[in-house]
């Protein structure tokens, strides 16, 4: 469900359930959550993806049972209406997932690090699938740069130990590791280095973006 709160009649709006308006009956694999934004684009609609939730993976029988993947919907908060964009890439589902509305990008991250930048207008993918050799898009966070649309995340390579920040150009389609780690912990041993969990939606008044890693930096 998605569960809004009107502050001037002090109460809640409920949205049919999701799966219900995806027609998955109750006593089959369905969608589990949603992980990533709620973001507002063209007035009352909500954008977001659907992650089925099931750790550490969906088998072959929730295959079998004709799940295809995570979904790309909108909800209006006014009607209460959802609308079905459909699997846009099948097999994988978005723990994470953020929206640019200023160059109308959808941006999400999947259970083994796929990554998908999806425009809205055209109603399809410009990148979908792996990273290049090195990178591995972390699945917990979109730090995208309100003024040059160019997105951020941590590495989640096994091979970076320093978990650097990956830069997405959507003007060029292309992903860079930049030389620019995560902050050590230096209380957790066992986790010295972790990725990037959160940040902020836009640039401050000193110009600058932040983050927090996941063990708190």
């Amino acid at each position: 469900y998605i569960v809004g709160y009107d502050p001037a009649a002090k109460q809640f709006i409920v949205s049919p359930e999701i799966n219900e308006v995806l027609g998955r009956p109750d006593d089959v694999f369905s969608e589990g959550k949603i992980h990533g934004h709620l973001d507002f684009v063209d007035g009352p609609n909500i954008w977001f993806a659907t992650y089925w939730s099931k750790y550490p993976e969906i088998k072959p029988e929730d295959w079998a049972s004709g799940y295809i993947g995570g979904h790309i919907m909108t909800y209006n908060v006014l009607t209460h209406e959802f609308v079905d964009y459909g699997v846009p890439m099948p097999r994988a589902s978005w723990p994470s997932a953020r929206v640019d509305p200023r160059r109308k990008m959808l941006y999400a991250a999947g259970y083994d690090q796929e990554f998908l930048a999806w425009d809205m207008d055209r109603r399809k993918p410009i990148y979908a699938g792996l990273l290049p050799e090195g990178m591995k898009w972390s699945n917990r966070v979109m730090m995208i740069d309100d003024v040059t649309g160019r997105l951020y995340t941590s590495n989640n390579h096994p091979d970076d130990g320093g978990h650097n920040l990956i830069r997405y150009d959507p003007a060029t389609n292309t992903h860079t590791l930049l030389d620019a780690p995560m902050p050590p912990d230096e209380i957790d041993e066992n986790h010295p280095v972790a990725d990037m969990r959160a940040s902020t939606e836009r640039r401050g008044p000193d110009g600058l973006l932040h983050g927090i890693t996941a063990n708190g930096q």
